[in-house]
């Protein structure tokens, strides 16, 4: 069968005679191609887009579905990175004419962008802030001068429009500027440098046909000199990419690999002489050395990458699971969709959880990692898969079926293995000595396919359930509370992120829960809630999402926006003095994290953009340095010396007496009296024990930012406590006060 082609079906009504084709889209079939593709669009094209990106890999959805989604948005930012395009998610000209295979020029756009190259750029007032919907002379400057170092290439109309932000974004993106769009005093500066240096740059003499002016070509320039560059580079054996007009990072690695071959300074940028170079090679003036592969650089075990994580970490990783035989594509840099199924690939060879992050457990297989099984594996049978408490699915509905049969399954054949299931599980380890834990794994299939019937008693072993399955009630965390959520979320009653935190919106849902099984509404999760979430069938209708932590937006001022500036901080994408308002520049720095994280990138601070901040963040938490105290423990001693810390500032990660964060403070105050504490809220509260009489010395816990424990402090007495707040420092503060009281989780106990 032929594949369909997807360049739009034209009549070639010229062919000028530079070889250029200029095509007239028929009236009965002039779609896709002739217009711009973008989210929220509804309309055949978008169809064929969604076709071709599911071909080359991209677009994952299992529906084609004619929709211009968040999914396909994704799919065409993937596809853009890895061509080298601006990755906005929009499908223009050079995006559609990448899409197949082809680069359609327009003799009429090669001569605007010429024109407005041409063009001489003056120095613009650094001091004003230049915006969308801007106009007038200053525009004009700022179009002129992104056109002359080459990241703008339409008219200069001196508005402010779309062409205008995606190049100012651009150059921001290339610059390692804050990518906005805006055009502020930072941006401007930059751009004022550039086009000094641009314009005192001297002519390159020889072949004119590469670089007839003193232009400087630069990451994210594009237009017919870059194409010449491309295919230079090519010619010398540096570049194996497509002549996109476009210097992208595969560009970029190209220039700097020939200019350390050719001994010159290697930046990745093509001036003057760097295009001397390249002529004098080309012309065969000067000897070049054979382009090798770069030594990838080692990789820090504590650095977090994953989708749309870009640089030399990436291209590292690339290398070392290629050469493992797990990814078989090029070494691009950008961490897109091919990269994380070969991550994954990995993580499930080497028994590590299969996310598709490249964290410090993975990087640590990677150091000593074997070779991928490149023979055909074994076939596989039931004895190759875990099952155990909520899981779902058909072999659980075979094993369920199975046990009955043997006579140590009474219930019926759900589908869900809920603590009726996972009994009868235990009942059938024991009679077959089989560690009885009640997960069904290898050993407990193979002896099911050769069980044989349960003994002849009066009935099958009972288990109390009450002694299988741990209480679970607001505050708590881990594994158990994720499968709880998966299970709440099958039944249609909890519409919240599986995060594995017990909050308020997972309490709202095991209510719900309780009170359509007719049982006692509390919203602890105990033996009776289980058994009753093993048989409810899923109710109709949306679960209605329960109140939450308030999201943090443009204009909030609170402690919470504080903590946000602090975690930003840690990652390098805020740099100004956590203040706790929540302006432009937070705004820029969120929406920065939210792109390089695959969220939505709104600005607006929800559960999940908190949840992969403290993820990202985590590991710049440091470590305390304070020796650990002897002696016995003592509750006296413990806030004696809690209390010299009063007047230390807060410090996001802090651990020492130069600053403290929260979680750092309690550590330290403890480890002084020789008891040690982990590191963050989340672990302290894991290893301390819930009581129910509040006591001097007890570590009381707030839920702040998010749902959960994410704040504490030590009890003194008198409904007072001790901790170190994002506005206060170490000092001491009132679980009456009207900020705490209605965030107060509870009172835990170190043992």
């Amino acid at each position: 069968m032929v594949r369909k082609s997807y360049v739009r079906t034209a009549l070639v009504s010229a062919f000028a005679a530079t070889g250029v084709f200029v095509a007239t889209p028929t009236l009965a079939e002039a779609a896709f191609g002739d217009r711009t593709l973008s989210l929220g669009t509804n309309h055949q094209d978008v169809t064929t887009l969604q076709e071709i990106l599911k071909e080359k890999g991209y677009y994952t959805h299992h529906t084609i579905t004619g929709i211009f989604g968040d999914q396909t948005k994704l799919a065409v930012e993937a596809y853009q990175r890895d061509n080298g395009l601006a990755p906005d998610g929009v499908v223009g000209p050079k995006t559609f004419s990448l899409l197949n295979g082809s680069v359609i020029e327009s003799q009429e756009v090669a001569n605007e962008t010429i024109s407005v190259a041409s063009q001489s750029a003056q120095t613009m007032n650094a001091q004003q802030i230049l915006r969308a919907g801007a106009t007038g002379v200053e525009v004009t400057k700022l179009q002129t001068a992104l056109a002359q170092i080459g990241f703008y290439s339409s008219a200069t109309t001196g508005s402010y429009g779309d062409a205008t932000v995606n190049a100012v974004r651009n150059f921001q993106r290339a610059r390692s500027l804050t990518a906005d769009g805006i055009a502020g005093p930072q941006t401007l500066t930059q751009l004022n440098r550039e086009i000094s240096a641009s314009q005192t740059a001297q002519t390159v003499a020889s072949n004119p046909t590469v670089s007839t002016s003193s232009t400087v070509l630069r990451l994210w320039s594009e237009g017919a000199q870059v194409r010449t560059l491309q295919n230079r580079l090519r010619h010398l054996g540096f570049y194996t990419g497509g002549l996109t007009a476009i210097l992208g990072p595969k560009t970029q690695d190209a220039l700097r690999s020939f200019q350390r071959s050719a001994g010159i300074t290697v930046d990745g940028l093509a001036g003057p002489q760097t295009f001397a170079a390249i002529e004098r090679a080309v012309s065969g003036q000067a000897p070049v050395a054979t382009p090798t592969p770069t030594p990838a650089p080692s990789q820090p075990a504590s650095q977090l990458l994953r989708m749309w994580s870009t640089g030399e970490a990436v291209r590292s990783l690339q290398t070392t699971l290629r050469d493992l035989g797990y990814y078989k594509d090029g070494i691009t840099a950008t961490f897109g969709p091919k990269t994380e199924a070969a991550v994954m690939a990995f993580q499930r060879d080497n028994n590590i959880r299969a996310d598709g992050i490249a964290g410090p457990m993975t990087f640590r297989a990677l150091e000593n990692g074997t070779p991928a099984v490149t023979t055909p594996p074994p076939t596989q049978t039931n004895s190759q898969t875990l099952l155990r408490m909520w899981t779902t699915g058909e072999a659980v509905r075979s094993l369920q079926t199975s046990l009955k049969n043997l006579g140590y399954y009474n219930a019926g054949i759900t589908g869900t293995f809920g603590p009726i299931t996972e009994a009868a599980v235990i009942a059938f380890q024991r009679d077959n000595n089989i560690r009885a834990d009640g997960i069904a794994g290898p050993m407990t299939f193979r002896a099911l396919e050769t069980g044989t019937p349960a003994p002849n008693v009066p009935a099958p072993p009972q288990v109390d359930s009450s002694q299988l399955i741990s209480i679970l009630r607001e505050g708590s965390t881990g594994d158990e509370v994720r499968l709880l959520q998966t299970r709440l979320k099958e039944l249609n009653y909890y519409a919240g992120q599986i995060s594995g935190i017990f909050g308020a919106e997972t309490t709202s849902a095991v209510r719900q829960a309780q009170q359509a099984a007719g049982i006692k509404v509390d919203g602890v999760t105990g033996p009776q809630t289980y058994r009753a979430l093993e048989t409810l069938v899923p109710r109709t209708g949306n679960a209605t999402p329960a109140p939450s932590t308030p999201t943090l937006r443009h204009g909030v001022r609170s402690n919470e926006v504080r903590e946000l500036q602090n975690m930003l901080k840690s990652l390098g994408l805020f740099s100004g003095t956590a203040t706790g308002f929540f302006g432009d520049v937070t705004e820029a720095a969120v929406k920065r994290f939210q792109s390089q994280w695959n969220l939505v990138a709104d600005g607006l601070v929800t559960q999940s953009t908190w949840l992969k901040l403290e993820e990202a963040s985590s590991v710049h938490i440091g470590q305390p340095t304070n020796p650990v105290g002897g002696g016995s423990f003592n509750v006296i001693n413990l806030i004696a010396n809690a209390s010299e810390l009063i007047g230390i500032p807060y410090l996001w990660g802090g651990t020492t007496v130069s600053g403290f964060d929260c979680s750092g403070f309690i550590q330290y105050a403890f480890r002084m009296t020789g008891k040690q504490l982990p590191r963050t809220v989340a672990e302290q509260w894991n290893a301390t024990s819930p009581v129910s009489d509040l006591r001097v010395g007890d570590i009381v816990y707030f839920e702040t930012y998010r749902t959960g424990p994410s704040h504490n402090g030590i009890y003194i007495g008198n409904n007072q406590f001790i901790h170190s707040g994002s506005s206060t420092g170490v000092s001491i503060a009132s679980l009456d006060n009207s900020y705490w009281k209605p965030r107060y989780l509870g009172a835990r106990r170190v043992n």
